[in-house]
């Protein structure tokens, strides 16, 4: 059986650009991604359409 791996990432809203970087230099691969961000509770994510541009989700 091939071993699954998920990786949990965590940032605050300040973060993105973290997370840009980080995948920019992340080869593809098998593995899963749980991402998850501080923001205010009256703020909307956008998480979804800004990284559905730069991996493939």
């Amino acid at each position: 059986m091939e071993d699954k791996y998920i990786i949990a990432l965590g940032a605050s809203a300040g973060g993105l650009s973290a997370l840009f970087e980080f995948f920019d230099n992340t080869l593809p691969d098998a593995v899963s991604y749980v991402i998850t961000m501080h923001l205010y509770p009256y703020q909307k994510s956008h998480l979804t359409e800004v990284l559905q541009n730069i991996v493939p989700l």
